[in-house]
């Protein structure tokens, strides 16, 4: 049995793998998740400026609190998150952008929120090529896909399969969609 256990002795390579442990899941990242799950704005603030927790460090699923707040569809709570001066272009464990995430779900407040605080991520396009118009439209989010198009005159809309989706809601839904064809330039 000896030896066995001296062949089995750690080596500095195998403990000492350079993690950082400010990126390491902390019970705190952790509570942020729930106080967004139970709309806890007092506790989320108070988490936030007590212990500086990054508000788009990749949890161990694979999303960021911004994600999260946006799928869970709570704009009050986004907002906080938002106030954390955030960076908007990190993506989920999907290949998606919180404005995405918003879009997918119908969240329009959250939309809403993303597009004031920075309107550039409008363009932003996910693993897939894809942006939130995509995402809105496929769905069936008309309000959400509304939204978009009036935050923008640079629309970008190559992903055919993505396109399909567009134009099958454009069919219907005419009467909203109306403007949209004249609106967008389909290269």
């Amino acid at each position: 049995m000896k030896k066995i256990k001296g062949r089995l002795v750690k080596r500095a390579s195998q403990t000492q793998l350079n993690i950082d442990s400010n990126d390491e899941w902390s019970k705190y990242d952790e509570r942020l998740f729930e106080y967004i799950q139970q709309d806890n704005l007092t506790k989320l603030k108070s988490t936030l400026l007590k212990k500086g927790i990054s508000v788009v460090k990749l949890s161990p699923i694979g999303t960021t609190a911004v994600h999260f707040a946006c799928e869970k569809q709570n704009p009050q709570c986004l907002e906080v998150l938002l106030n954390e001066q955030p960076d908007l272009s990190v993506l989920d464990k999907t290949g998606c952008h919180a404005l995405s995430v918003a879009a997918k779900v119908g969240s329009l407040e959250c939309m809403r929120q993303l597009l004031q605080y920075n309107s550039e991520i409008i363009t932003l396009q996910d693993y897939h090529k894809k942006t939130a118009l995509h995402y809105a439209a496929g769905k069936g989010h008309f309000e959400c896909v509304q939204l978009l198009l009036e935050n923008t005159d640079n629309l970008d809309i190559r992903d055919k399969v993505s396109l399909i989706n567009i134009l099958i809601s454009m069919t219907y839904r005419r009467t909203l969609f109306g403007h949209v064809i004249t609106a967008v330039s389909i290269s």
